[in-house]
């Protein structure tokens, strides 16, 4: 198994600790903000466990979030204004791995039959039906 994604920032620490930043143009609301949880946990596993190189300690992870405050057209550009918010991530390693041994029970489990009411079915039998 492995976690491949891009992330967007990765920033060193004076300490000798690195951070994982991920930037966000979202409503900054914390409810609007857990669901990067698990992004920036899988970021900082692949880091910490890499497949080559060596590992990267990280001490700190967060969301640099982009809410737009006014967005304007001219001359055929567009202007977005925002105030950048810095917003944490605690650090939750065993909530972590909880949530990938529930991810591995799903996909090692039996396949769900097919059903008209699901929408990956129909996109699954439209897609490959061609």
């Amino acid at each position: 198994s492995y976690i491949k994604g891009r992330l967007d920032l990765l920033v060193r620490f004076r300490d000798g600790g690195h951070g994982v930043i991920d930037v966000k143009m979202v409503d900054p609301k914390d409810e609007n903000l857990v669901k990067f949880d698990k992004q920036l946990h899988a970021y900082k596993y692949a880091l910490e466990h890499p497949a080559e190189d060596d590992p990267i300690s990280i001490t700190k992870m967060g969301l640099l979030v982009f809410p737009p405050t006014d967005i304007k057209p001219n001359k055929g550009y567009m202007y977005y204004q925002a105030k950048p918010i810095w917003k944490e991530i605690p650090l939750n390693t065993e909530g972590f791995f909880k949530f990938i041994g529930e991810v591995e029970k799903v996909l090692d489990g039996p396949c769900p039959p097919v059903s008209e009411s699901c929408g990956f079915c129909k996109y699954r039998m439209t897609a490959f039906s061609k």
